[in-house]
């Protein structure tokens, strides 16, 4: 469809500069509450994390991610946003109230969870695929005959869990040590990229927060597609602000997890059999370094959206334009086809409007005599069933 709203959106305007500049001013008037804030968001994270670690299966992480992680995401940002706007001071119930809200329905969506959930997904299957095969090449170029003996040492183990320490019994030092490099290749890169997806999906999305709050009135389902569109339509100008703002936190994840993992791979040797153990204390270890960007990361969101807050109103416009016209079509090509029924019925010797006289729920057919209303008077006189769809704009 081609874009007939280019006198809504001019892509040639200078836009503002110095997203860290201005960032950094926000960081020194409320730094204390910044690092605040930013411990207690990250503490959250990391007791979540170990807590589905302790309980052996990813599920519950899955759970508690949209019922915890996400929602004290959202508290934490609001509480800086509103301290950058209207210089509130931290309170517990300013905090959870922030927290409750993330359950409301003008908040409803900020995340994208199950999107990004769906992004995580994938990319945890392709890497597992991936980096099976690369740790394989990598176990046979170090030494083939060495990995021929680590396989067939691993095929006579018949424990579902071996511990390391069984595993070690059986292939001796060297086929062991290769065995290890075997799983810090195959199962790290395949525990950190679908994290390192999952949290550049939310972060990118907690920007949204800033735009609802100040629109409290525009449709929430929305929102991510008006930020969608503005990246669209300024193009690499906002993705290179995105990429200078969401670059760190990722790095300093790939840092926190390859350190941790690679350390507790490679010198703790008490894991009881569970291989995933080290890159599951490593996503906590990426969090951990996450820790010490984002007392900054938040200035950076709340600059990086005062930067483009005037795209965002101008895609937001042009999106309402557009579904505008959407539902223009969509009227238009009914009434298309209502004239065509009509037609068809004429062709066949009906008159249409006497068809719709005779129907006993047609509009046109509105009062009928006493006895008619007395013959009808338990029945039910609501309008027809329109399937809940109308119910959300009443």
């Amino acid at each position: 469809m081609s874009d007939n709203y280019g006198d809504i959106i001019d892509n040639d305007q200078p836009v503002p500069q110095g997203l860290w500049r201005n960032a950094m001013s926000i960081y020194r008037g409320q730094w204390a509450s910044n690092w605040i804030l930013s411990f207690i968001f990250i503490l959250i994270t990391c007791a979540v994390l170990l807590i589905g670690l302790y309980s052996y299966t990813a599920i519950l992480i899955i759970v508690l991610i949209p019922l915890i992680i996400l929602p004290f995401f959202y508290a934490t940002l609001s509480a800086h946003y509103k301290i950058y706007k209207s210089g509130e001071k931290i309170s517990i119930k300013s905090y959870f109230s922030d927290f409750a809200a993330f359950f409301n329905r003008k908040s409803r969506g900020v995340f994208s969870f199950w999107r990004s959930l769906l992004f995580y997904i994938i990319a945890y299957l392709l890497c597992s695929i991936i980096f099976e095969m690369v740790a394989m090449l990598v176990c046979q170029s170090v030494d083939p005959g060495l990995y021929e003996e680590m396989i067939n040492g691993l095929s006579t183990i018949t424990t579902s869990y071996p511990t390391f320490g069984e595993v070690y019994d059986v292939l001796g030092d060297e086929a062991y040590r290769l065995y290890m490099t075997y799983l810090a290749v195959a199962s790290m890169p395949t525990m950190a990229v679908p994290v390192i997806f999952f949290i550049f999906c939310v972060f990118k999305s907690s920007l949204t927060i800033y735009y609802r709050q100040g629109h409290p009135s525009v449709n929430p389902a929305s929102v991510n597609n008006t930020f969608s569109m503005t990246s669209r339509n300024v193009g690499s100008p906002y993705r290179k602000d995105l990429w200078s703002m969401l670059g760190p936190i990722i790095g300093l994840y790939v840092f926190g997890y390859v350190l941790t993992a690679v350390l507790l791979y490679f010198f703790v040797d008490s894991f009881g059999g569970y291989y995933y153990y080290p890159s599951m204390l490593g996503i906590v270890g990426g969090f951990v370094a996450i820790f010490f960007f984002m007392p900054f990361y938040m200035p950076a969101s709340i600059s990086f959206y005062e930067k483009w807050g005037k795209e965002y109103d101008n895609s937001n416009l042009k999106y309402a334009a557009m579904m505008a016209d959407r539902y223009a079509q969509q009227a238009q090509m009914a009434e298309q086809q209502r004239r065509a029924m009509e037609d068809q019925m004429r062709e066949q010797g009906i008159d249409p409007d006497a068809y719709r006289d005779q129907q006993p729920n047609s509009p046109n057919n509105e009062s009928n005599d006493d006895s008619t209303n007395n013959d009808n008077s338990g029945s039910d006189d609501s309008g027809p069933d329109d399937g809940g769809f109308w119910s959300n704009y009443r």
